[in-house]
C-alpha cells in the first residue's frame, strides 16, 4: 500500500496552482504602468508645445508612444486572462521600449535647443510630475493590499502541501524554512510600500521569485528522499535506472538550492535579478528531469 501511495504522490506532484489574488495583483501593477505611459505621452505633448513656442525642433515621438500603448494593450489582455507569464514578458517589452524612448530623448536634447525651451519644459512639467506622483501612490496602495493577499495565499497553499507530505512521513524541513522566509517577506511589504520607492518594491518581487523557486526545489528533494527507499524495496523492473537518475537529480537539486540561497537583504537588484533568471533556467532542466523520472516509475509497473 505504501508503494502505491508513493507512486500516486509522484504522479500527482505538480507546480501548477492558481492564486485567487492574481487578478488584483496584475490589475494594480498594470495601473502603475499606465501612470508612467500617460505621463510620458502628456510630457511629450507639452515638450512639443514648448518647442513650437521657442522655435526649436523636436524629434517625432509618435512611433515610440505607439509602441508603449501597444505594450500596455498586451499587458491589459494578459491581466484580463490572469496570465502571469505573458504579463511578465509584455512588461519587459514595455521596459525595453521605455528605454528606447529615453535614449531618443537624450539624443534629441543635445540637438540645437535653447535655454528658453528648457526653461519652458521645466516650468510646465511640474504639473505632470505631481499628477504622476498621485497616480503612482494610488496604484501602489492597491498593489500593497494585493501583494499581501497574494503572498498569504501562497503561504496557505504551501502549508497545505507541507501537511500532505508530512502526513506520509516525508521530511518537509526545507519547505518549512522557505515558508518562514515568506512570512518575513509579508512583514516587509508595508515598509517597502511606505517608502514609495519603486526600487524597494521591486526588491520584494525579486525575493518572492527566489522563494517560489526554492520552495519548488525543496518540495522536489523531499519527494525524492521519501520515494527512493520505497522504490528500492519495490518491484519496478527498471528501479535501478530510477534510483540512479533520482540520486543524480537530488544532488543537482541540492547544489542549486545552495547556489540560489535566499537573502532578505538585496544590495544590487540588478545582480539579484540576474541570478534569479539563471536559477530559474537551471531549475527548469531539473523539473524536466523530475517529470521524466515520474514517467519511468509509472512505466516500470505498467
Amino acid at each position: 500500500m505504501k508503494y502505491i501511495i508513493a507512486l500516486l504522490i509522484l504522479a500527482s506532484l505538480s507546480f501548477a496552482w492558481t492564486n485567487d489574488a492574481t487578478t488584483d495583483m496584475l490589475d494594480a501593477r498594470y495601473d502603475y504602468m499606465v501612470c508612467n505611459v500617460d505621463y510620458a505621452g502628456n510630457w511629450l505633448l507639452m515638450r512639443g508645445e514648448c518647442a513650437s513656442e521657442h522655435n526649436v525642433s523636436v524629434f517625432d515621438s509618435s512611433d515610440y508612444m505607439d509602441d508603449l500603448r501597444s505594450d500596455l494593450a498586451d499587458i491589459r489582455e494578459a491581466a484580463d486572462e490572469d496570465d502571469s507569464v505573458d504579463f511578465g514578458i509584455n512588461s519587459l517589452q514595455l521596459s525595453k521600449h521605455s528605454l528606447d524612448l529615453l535614449g531618443a530623448l537624450v539624443v534629441d536634447a543635445l540637438a540645437n535647443k535653447s535655454l528658453g525651451f528648457f526653461a519652458c519644459v521645466r516650468t510646465n512639467e511640474i504639473h505632470f510630475q505631481e499628477n504622476l506622483a498621485d497616480c503612482r501612490v494610488a496604484a501602489m496602495e492597491n498593489e500593497r493590499d494585493a501583494s499581501k493577499q497574494y503572498v498569504n495565499n501562497e503561504i496557505d497553499y504551501a502549508n497545505t502541501q507541507i501537511e500532505e507530505l508530512d502526513a506520509i512521513g516525508a521530511d518537509t524541513s526545507g519547505m518549512e524554512a522557505v515558508v518562514t522566509h515568506a512570512e518575513g517577506l509579508v512583514d516587509d511589504i508595508d515598509p517597502a510600500f511606505d517608502s514609495q520607492n519603486p526600487t524597494e518594491v521591486r526588491k520584494l518581487y525579486l525575493r518572492h521569485s527566489r522563494l517560489l523557486l526554492l520552495f519548488r526545489l525543496e518540495k522536489m528533494v523531499s519527494t525524492i528522499e521519501y520515494a527512493k527507499p520505497i522504490i528500492e524495496a519495490g518491484y519496478n523492473r527498471n528501479k535501478e535506472e530510477i534510483l540512479e537518475k533520482s540520486n543524480v537529480l537530488e544532488v543537482d537539486t541540492l547544489t542549486l538550492i545552495e547556489e540560489c540561497e535566499y537573502s532578505s537583504s538585496i544590495s544590487s537588484p540588478v545582480q539579484y535579478s540576474s541570478q534569479n533568471a539563471e536559477c530559474w533556467i537551471d531549475a527548469a532542466e531539473l523539473f524536466h528531469d523530475f517529470n521524466s523520472i515520474k514517467l519511468l516509475i509509472l512505466d516500470g509497473v505498467l
